[in-house]
C-alpha cells in the first residue's frame, strides 16, 4: 500500500476535525436563527421527518457495511479485479435499494394527516415537506457506492473536504433564506442541493483517483462471495432493525405520545449529543479502515494489543464528553440557541439521564468497530431484535407513567444488553479473552465518570449564568477539571504508560528527522505509530518472559 495506516488515520482525523468544527459552529448558528424565525414546532417536525426517513432506510439492510467489509481483504491483497466486481455489485444493488425506499416512502403519504394533528400551529403542507425529505434520501443512494472506495483506501479525509465545501455553501444559502426569504420549503430544498453536490464531487474525485477500480470488471462476482455477503446482509438487517428502533424511533414516540413542541425542545439536546458524537465518530471512522487492514494482515495478539490501547483513549474521550453534556447543555442552550426567549431546557434530572444515556451508547462503539472489521455480523444477529424489543416496550410503558424520562430510560435499558453481548462476541470469536474482565473495567470508567461529573457540576455552580463570558468560563473549567480527575483515576493503567512511551518516541524521532533531509524524514515518519508499532514493544516483552 502506498500509504501507511498511520498516515491515513492521522490525515483522516485532521480533516475530519476541521469538518466537524465547521459543522458544529455553522449548525448551531443556523439552529439559533431557525428557532427564531420558524419556532420550536418546526424544529420538531424536522426531527420527526429525519427519523421517519431513517426507519425507511431499513431497506438498505446493512448492505453497505457488509460490502465494505468484503472489500478490505482484496484491497489489502491488491486484488483489483475482485474490488471491481464488488463495486459493480454494490452499484447495482444500491440503485435498486434507492428505488425501493422511494416506493415504500410514497406509501406513507396517506398517513401524513396523523402527524399534522400533533402540530396545529405549523402552517405548511406536510405532504410536500415529506416528499422533499424522501427525494433527498433516494438521491443519496444512487452514488453511495463510490464512497466505499474512500473508506477501504483509508481516505476519509477526501470525504471530509467535500463535506466542508458543501457545508459552507448550504449554510450560506440557509442563512440567506432565513434572513430574506423566510420560506420553509426553500430552506428544506437546500439539503437536496447539498446532497446532490456532495455525491457529484465524490463521484468525480473517485473517477479520477481510482480510475483502475471504477472500470467494468471482466467477470461477475463469484457465487461463494455473493453467498457470504448475503449471509452478512441477513445479519446486518437484524442489526439495522435494532439500531433503527433504538436511535430513530425515540423522536417518533415523543412526537406521537406528547407533541411537536416537546420534540422540538428535546431535539436541542439531540443536536448537542449528535454534535459531540461527531467527535467520537471522527476518531472511529478515521481508524476504521486501518483497523480493517490490520485485522486482515496482522496476528490476533497484535490486534488485541491494538484494541486495548485504542479503547483506553476512546473511553477516556467518551467519559469527558458525557461530563461536558451533563454540566454544559443547559447553559449552552440558554445562551446560544435561545434567541427568541422562552424555556428551551430540561431540569437537572433529565439532563443527567441524557448524559448517562450518551455514555452507555458510546462506550460500545470501539467494540463495534472491531466486530465490524472482523466481519462478526452473523454471530450477533439476534442481539438487535432483543435490543429493539426492550427499547420499544420500556420506552412506551415508562413514557405513560413518568413522561419523557421513560423514553430515555428505554434507550438506556437496551444499551445494557449491547454492552454485555457485543464484547462477548468479540472475545469469543476473535480475541478469546475474558469478557467479565472487560465489563469490570467498563464499570470502573462509569463510576469515575459519575464522580467526575458530580465534582465538576458542584464547582460550576459557583459561576452565575446569563452571559457569553460566564459560559466561556464554564467551558474552560470543564475542559480542565474533569480531565485532571480522569488522569488521576486512569494513570495507573498500563495503557497510559504505553501511550506516554509512544509520545516520547514520536518526539525523539521528529527531533532526529529535523536534522535529516526532508525526503528521508517523510519516508520514515510513519513507522512510529500506535497503529503499527506501539504494540510491538509489549509483544517483545511477552516473548522474553
Amino acid at each position: 500500500m502506498s500509504d501507511t495506516r498511520t498516515k491515513n488515520s492521522s490525515r483522516n482525523i485532521i480533516f475530519s476535525l476541521m469538518a466537524y468544527f465547521l459543522q458544529v459552529v455553522l449548525g448551531f448558528f443556523v439552529r439559533r436563527y431557525f428557532i427564531y424565525i420558524f419556532g420550536t414546532e418546526y424544529l420538531g417536525l424536522s426531527s420527526l421527518f429525519t427519523n421517519v426517513i431513517s426507519i425507511l432506510s431499513l431497506v438498505e439492510l446493512g448492505f453497505g457495511t457488509a460490502l465494505v467489509f468484503a472489500m478490505y481483504k482484496p484491497m489489502a491483497d491488491g486484488d483489483k479485479e475482485k474490488v471491481r466486481q464488488l463495486l459493480q455489485f454494490y452499484r447495482k444493488s444500491y440503485i435498486i435499494i434507492g428505488l425501493v425506499i422511494g416506493s415504500i416512502g410514497l406509501c406513507v403519504l396517506p398517513f401524513m394527516h396523523y402527524f399534522q394533528a400533533k402540530a396545529p400551529s405549523v402552517d405548511i403542507d406536510l405532504y410536500i415537506v415529506y416528499l422533499i425529505y424522501l427525494f433527498n434520501t433516494v438521491v443519496s443512494y444512487f452514488f453511495a457506492y463510490r464512497r466505499s472506495l474512500l473508506y477501504v483506501n483509508q481516505r476519509n479525509d477526501i470525504e471530509s473536504k467535500v463535506g466542508i465545501l458543501c457545508q459552507i455553501l448550504s449554510t450560506i444559502l440557509q442563512l440567506v433564506v432565513l434572513a430574506f426569504v423566510k420560506d420553509y420549503y426553500v430552506y428544506v430544498c437546500i439539503s437536496v442541493f447539498s446532497t446532490i453536490l456532495s455525491n457529484t464531487l465524490i463521484y468525480s474525485i473517485t473517477q479520477k483517483k481510482y480510475s483502475d477500480l471504477v472500470i467494468k470488471p471482466q467477470s461477475s462476482l463469484d457465487k461463494a462471495t455473493r453467498k457470504q455477503i448475503n449471509k452478512n446482509i441477513f445479519a446486518m438487517l437484524l442489526h439495522k432493525i435494532g439500531g433503527t428502533v433504538v436511535y430513530s424511533t425515540d423522536s417518533l414516540i415523543i412526537y406521537l405520545m406528547f407533541d411537536a413542541l416537546t420534540l422540538g425542545k428535546y431535539s436541542n439536546y439531540l443536536l448537542i449529543t449528535s454534535s459531540v458524537s461527531a467527535i467520537i465518530n471522527i476518531f472511529l471512522n478515521s481508524i476504521r479502515g486501518s483497523v480493517g487492514n490490520s485485522i486482515a494482515s496482522e496476528s490476533i495478539e497484535k490486534n488485541y494489543s491494538l484494541f486495548k490501547k485504542l479503547n483506553y483513549l476512546y473511553l477516556w474521550l467518551v467519559s469527558f464528553c458525557a461530563i461536558g453534556i451533563f454540566v454544559l447543555s443547559n447553559p449552552f442552550i440558554d445562551i446560544v440557541l435561545n434567541k427568541g426567549g422562552g424555556d428551551l431546557t430540561f431540569d437537572l434530572y433529565m439532563t443527567a439521564l441524557i448524559a448517562l444515556s450518551f455514555f452507555m451508547q458510546c462506550t460500545r462503539y470501539m467494540v463495534c468497530v472491531f466486530n465490524e472489521c472482523k466481519g462478526l455480523f452473523y454471530e450477533g444477529r439476534f442481539k438487535p431484535l432483543f435490543e429493539a424489543i426492550i427499547n420499544l416496550v420500556v420506552s412506551i410503558v415508562l413514557a405513560r407513567y413518568i413522561g419523557l424520562a421513560g423514553v430515555i430510560i428505554g434507550t438506556m435499558a437496551s444499551s445494557i444488553l449491547c454492552i454485555i453481548v457485543e464484547p462477548y462476541i468479540l472475545n469469543k470469536y476473535y480475541f478469546h479473552k475474558s469478557t467479565p474482565k472487560y465489563l469490570a473495567r467498563l464499570l470502573y470508567y462509569l463510576v469515575i465518570t459519575i464522580i467526575s461529573g458530580g465534582v465538576t457540576y458542584f464547582v460550576l455552580r459557583f459561576i452565575p449564568d446569563g452571559s457569553v463570558w460566564t459560559l466561556v468560563a464554564k467551558f474552560a473549567i470543564c475542559a480542565v477539571l474533569p480531565n485532571i480527575i480522569l488522569l488521576l483515576a486512569f494513570a495507573w493503567m498500563p495503557e497510559f504508560k504505553e501511550w506516554i512511551d509512544w509520545g516520547k518516541q514520536m518526539l525523539a524521532k521528529r527531533k532526529r528527522n529535523s536534522n535529516t533531509p526532508q525526503s528521508v524524514s517523510i519516508e520514515n515518519e510513519d513507522i512510529f505509530s500506535p497503529l503499527d508499532t506501539i504494540e510491538e514493544e509489549n509483544l517483545d516483552k511477552k516473548d522474553t518472559d
